[in-house]
């Protein structure tokens, strides 16, 4: 069983099972007083200051939930892997908001200036997540929906996570080789 731990910013564990109760823990995202945390199959939402699963949205033929964002109006998404799909959690229900085999296996993904910065694993993973076409960053577009390269689109990793510098730079981390990129 999967949980969440309370660390200090010196690294000591404060609670090392804050949250219990999970499968497989993955990306997390705070908006107001709600953690959204997502756990395989289903995007959990904890009550920061009770430090109690208050929902579970289960995320119908999902495979693969991986990394969370929310939006500047509460709008919580999530990807979903190993089948290019992009979850929205809206008023309370979790439907695909996008599905498209451009995304090449959306892993992290980060909510800026109306749009999604998505990482993505690389094209066509095996069983032991190998590509044969490496990922890269891409860019969705809330208006249309419509997803470009970030930068020439060069393949550079398999994409894990993805954190924004504030300053039109980002950093994504390549989970099979262990690097760190600066875009």
């Amino acid at each position: 069983m999967g949980f969440i731990s309370i660390i200090s910013s010196d690294g000591k564990t404060i609670d090392k099972k804050w949250i219990e109760d999970l499968n497989a823990p993955k990306g997390m995202a705070i908006f107001s007083d709600t953690l959204y945390v997502s756990d395989i199959d289903n995007l959990v939402e904890i009550d920061i200051e009770n430090g109690t699963i208050t929902n579970r949205h289960n995320a119908s033929n999902s495979i693969f939930l991986n990394d969370v964002t929310v939006d500047n109006e509460g709008n919580v998404f999530v990807s979903n892997m190993l089948t290019n799909t992009i979850y929205q959690l809206h008023q309370g229900k979790l439907k695909p908001w996008i599905q498209d085999k451009k995304l090449e296996n959306p892993n992290g993904i980060i909510f800026e200036d109306n749009k999604l910065i998505v990482a993505s694993w690389g094209a066509n993973p095996d069983k032991y997540f190998t590509t044969n076409v490496p990922g890269h960053l891409k860019v969705i577009n809330f208006a249309d929906k419509s997803i470009r390269n970030l930068g020439k689109g060069d393949s550079i990793g398999n994409l894990d996570g993805l954190r924004s510098d504030g300053n039109g730079n980002y950093y994504a981390t390549d989970w099979m080789d262990g690097a760190l990129f600066i875009y």
